[in-house]
């Protein structure tokens, strides 16, 4: 048989582990979109390629192009995983909302018998 103080301690322990799941991908997935950007070093042959090419605007046209598709790419990323973490932290929220309830669900009717 299970008793109520059991009962209790089950509901509202679940509850705060969910609650503190939830701070915690709060404070620790804030760090992971802030480190910051490595830069990939371009080789050799690249280097040279743009040293010995004398069409500037030819130049000036393909970085605009690559400096837009990397902004895109960077919003894509950054939005997919956004979405995916900020779903898993309702999720917490709301099962410690329910754990939460459900315990004081328990002692309203612990209160009940009792008077």
């Amino acid at each position: 048989m299970i008793r109520k103080r059991t009962q209790l301690f089950y509901q509202f322990g679940m509850a705060l582990l969910f609650a503190v799941v939830g701070a915690l991908s709060l404070v620790t997935y804030e760090q992971l979109l802030n480190r910051p950007a490595v830069v990939p070093p371009f080789d050799i042959a690249s280097r040279t390629a743009l040293n010995e090419d004398q069409d500037i605007e030819h130049l000036r046209q393909q970085a605009k192009f690559y400096f837009e598709l990397g902004r895109e790419l960077k919003g894509a990323r950054y939005s997919d995983t956004d979405t995916l973490v900020h779903d898993f932290r309702y999720l917490c929220f709301l099962l410690c909302a329910i754990f939460t309830v459900g315990g004081a669900m328990a002692v309203a009717t612990d209160r009940g018998g009792k008077g």
